[in-house]
């Protein structure tokens, strides 16, 4: 059993990485955006120094969106509806911002293709499953890999999502605001128990997804439902880590006695929760990472892919690097490259 499994949001930390200026214009010798590839690699490192000791490290690139999303909630270019919407050529879209668009996927493709054979040569799995979302899958490998293959599984991401995949084996890594969120903090700084969250989200919505969560209700307020709720429901309700522990089973598969509560509280935020229960329940389909299904042979196989041996190979990673020009890393090497090294 490994004592520390890493798991990365590599579309996350490589469109953070576009983002810094100084890193934007870098090119190799045959014209290709470098940038987005050593911003990557210093993510990685730099989560790597802050995990250690981590014993296996998997990197998860976006396979698609989910067809079944896009079947619950189909987009709309006109009247600009629908899952994750936005981030197309809708019509509203200026020519410019259609080039700087299509500029930037064309990035983040290319980034992607240079950066995954550096990534495995420096010790890090890295898994894309066709027609599938990141998110997904690594939520998936965080159930599976925890507690059976791993003591501790880290999810290195600052997306909030994450934070319903949180267990007794599983934390999530926030580098913005460099934190850790477990169940030892969970209550105080989420403000609802674990198995509440993703009703929390539903509510909320999820604006970069276009899932439009109860408007003018915020969390301040779901976690006054829930509370309301659980302490009517359990005769008792404590924002500590053990309650985070014991309420992990108190949200009911059927909310109805939820949202029945909140449309005969006296306060309108409330009723406004009962009041959009459809919205709700439909935000959940879609932000809830349990809803995805996963064929339990392909589940294995990635699983023994991920697991089988994998180690640092120092003269193929600078081949790399030298090949792409990434001068600064290759001039500080052996150091900049030590917590890779101390993946087992």
């Amino acid at each position: 059993m490994f004592q520390r499994i890493l798991l990365l949001d590599l579309n996350y930390h490589l469109r953070r990485s576009l983002h810094v200026k100084a890193l934007s214009e870098l090119r190799d010798s045959s014209g290709r955006k470098t940038g987005g590839v050593l911003g990557l690699l210093n993510s990685i490192q730099k989560i790597l120094s802050l995990c250690a000791p981590c014993e296996k490290v998997i990197g998860v690139w976006d396979g698609g969106h989910s067809k079944r999303r896009l079947s619950l909630y189909p987009p709309d270019e006109k009247s600009m509806v629908g899952y994750k919407v936005s981030r197309g050529f809708h019509p509203g879209l200026t020519e410019e911002e259609k080039a700087e668009r299509a500029e930037i996927r064309q990035t983040v493709i290319t980034s992607a293709e240079l950066a995954t054979p550096l990534m495995q040569s420096s010790g890090v799995h890295v898994i894309q499953w066709p027609e599938r979302e990141a998110d997904d899958v690594i939520a998936l490998l965080a159930k599976s890999l925890a507690g059976q293959y791993a003591k501790q599984v880290v999810i290195a991401s600052d997306d909030w999502d994450f934070a319903q995949c949180v267990s007794e084996h599983v934390c999530v890594r926030r580098q913005v605001t460099n934190e850790w969120i477990s169940l030892h903090n969970f209550m105080p700084r989420i403000g609802v128990p674990v198995d509440w969250f993703v009703l929390r989200k539903a509510v909320l919505g999820k604006n970069s997804d276009d899932i439009h969560g109860v408007k003018g209700v915020g969390q301040v307020y779901v976690a006054k439902a829930v509370k309301a709720f659980v302490s009517e429901t359990l005769k008792g309700y404590r924002e500590d880590w053990y309650e985070a522990h014991q309420y992990r089973d108190a949200c009911p598969a059927d909310l109805t006695p939820f949202f029945d509560f909140c449309g005969k509280d006296s306060r309108k935020k409330f009723q406004d929760i009962s009041n959009c229960r459809k919205a709700v329940e439909k935000n959940i389909e879609l932000v809830d990472f349990d809803r995805e299904i996963f064929p339990d042979d392909h589940t294995q196989t990635v699983l023994q892919g991920v697991l089988s041996a994998l180690k640092f190979d120092e003269m193929s990673a600078v081949h790399q690097l030298g090949s792409l020009g990434v001068n600064s890393l290759l001039e500080n090497f052996s150091h900049w490259s030590e917590p890779f090294r101390r993946i087992s």
